[in-house]
């Protein structure tokens, strides 16, 4: 999507990645919902935790995190055109 919009990096860590995005296809140009950006920062912070902690993830929330990805995929394909 970035490179989409005219923002090529050899590298992106992942949090500026998110926001980049954010700042840019929801921000600056509303290509996405508001809604996307809270999406991606759960995400974030879901990977994060099941990276770095010895916590178990609520079932739940990594149900309602992949039906928000599959939906975001699907915003982009439809961006792209495909």
């Amino acid at each position: 999507m970035l490179e989409r919009l005219g923002f090529r990096q050899p590298r992106w860590s992942h949090d500026g990645l998110r926001n980049k995005f954010a700042l840019e296809a929801i921000k600056r140009r509303p290509l996405f919902p508001k809604a996307v950006s809270e999406h991606i920062r759960t995400a974030y912070e879901l990977r994060h935790g099941a990276h770095y902690s010895l916590r178990d993830l609520p079932v739940k929330s990594i149900e309602r995190l992949l039906r928000h990805a599959k939906d975001f995929v699907q915003q982009v394909r439809t961006f792209l055109g495909q």
